[in-house]
């Protein structure tokens, strides 16, 4: 009942295919090769670091969050071929605003319920805090973090 009350929602869908379309702007415009895989591992390295940020109640915004945003940005900008610059940081500001959305989420852990999947962790407060802490920077660009 609660995934039919979900994919009835216009808001929710249109958030879907905002998904989908900036996911394949992302790999029209992203590097080739074994994306699949890298891209993976990097997402699944914000989850636990940034996951363990949030459960230490890191604040985004301090010293202490830096070399755990630094860390997970170069593994964006090796997995993009890119360098971290203020370009690769505004990507990723931008990606995590379309894709962090805990409904989206929750349509995935319904699946897996309703599929047999295994169950996955919540990984949204990981990308929330990873997204507070790049944007830290540009809301104080007169302070040290």
């Amino acid at each position: 009942m609660e995934l039919a009350e979900l994919v009835a929602e216009p808001e929710f869908r249109r958030r879907i295919r905002q998904m989908a379309q900036r996911a394949a702007e992302d790999r029209a415009a992203g590097p080739s090769g074994d994306d699949a895989s890298a891209g993976q591992a990097t997402a699944t390295a914000v989850a636990s670091k940034a996951g363990e940020a949030v459960a230490a109640g890191i604040d985004p915004a301090s010293a202490q969050a830096a070399p755990i945003v630094d860390g997970l940005v170069a593994g964006y900008a090796g997995f993009r071929g890119e360098s971290d610059g203020p370009e690769l940081r505004r990507w990723l500001v931008e990606m995590i605003a379309t894709f962090a959305d805990p409904r989206a989420e929750r349509y995935w852990q319904l699946l897996a319920t309703i599929n047999g999947w295994p169950a996955t962790p919540s990984s949204v407060p990981a990308w929330e805090w990873f997204r507070a802490a790049l944007e830290a920077p540009l809301k104080a660009p007169d302070e040290k973090r």
